[in-house]
């Protein structure tokens, strides 16, 4: 793939998808904008065009790998704001009906 794939990529959404495309956009382009409709908020916060916030996510290893190799500090980052680590299986319980 060519060093340069143009001046100017826009990313539509500052979601971790959004996120992560700006991230791997940067070494290929030199100005990534990332376009986002809500106002990010300065701490970790649900926000209004993410109704899904609230809920519970869980992280799996294939993920957070993949996301560590864009953001080198990435899991120290999500405990530093909050997040808390478990083990699959045995940090976590999940009853259904």
């Amino acid at each position: 793939m060519p060093k340069s794939l143009g001046n100017h990529a826009i990313v539509l959404g500052a979601g971790i998808a959004g996120l992560a495309t700006a991230q791997v956009l940067s070494s290929y382009f030199s100005k990534v904008t990332i376009l986002e409709r809500d106002v990010l908020p300065r701490e970790p916060a649900p926000r209004h065009g993410t109704p899904q916030a609230p809920h519970a996510h869980n992280l799996l290893a294939g993920g957070l790998q993949a996301l560590h190799s864009l953001f080198p500090n990435f899991e120290d980052d999500l405990v530093s704001a909050g997040a808390v680590r478990t083990r699959v299986g045995k940090g976590l319980r999940q009853e259904r009906p």
